[in-house]
């Protein structure tokens, strides 16, 4: 059976654009998450500087997965940065990441669970700038 290419032009606003952005993001999170990267698998020797490495890239990657299951709720929650009324500025996240500061330190001073609900603060706070940093700009280091 032959094969046919059939072309479609297809005219999208912007926010059906930014849709579909979003669809190819959690679809690239959900492949990610089914597809561990190939760095843990490869590693023979179990010897080598790297081998002993994995508990780190292993809670390194806990983390940043917490922090991306933090950006998703509150993209759910607040609606994404871009359709914001107003982009907040980065004098403005810093404000919003103090706040959850402030309340982990309370915690700190008061709680005797402190360290498990300080480390929730903290999530917050981490997504917090991941989601300034995608208003705002990514400077890399």
């Amino acid at each position: 059976m032959a094969e046919s290419t059939v072309q479609i032009r297809v005219e999208l606003d912007q926010e059906q654009i930014e849709a579909l952005e979003g669809l190819a993001k959690a679809a690239a999170r959900i492949t990610r998450a089914m597809n561990p990267p190939a760095e843990t698998a490869t590693l023979e020797n179990p010897r080598s500087p790297a081998m002993s490495r994995i508990p780190e890239l292993q809670a390194r990657r806990a983390a940043f997965d917490a922090i991306n299951g933090e950006r998703d709720y509150q993209d759910e929650r607040w609606g994404r940065p871009r359709h914001a009324v107003r982009d907040h500025s980065p004098a403005e996240w810093i404000l919003y990441m103090e706040e959850y500061l402030s309340q982990a330190r309370s915690i700190a001073a008061s709680e005797p669970d402190g360290p498990r609900l300080i480390m929730h603060a903290i999530r917050k706070v981490a997504a917090l700038a991941v989601a300034a940093m995608e208003v705002n700009g990514s400077p890399k280091r």
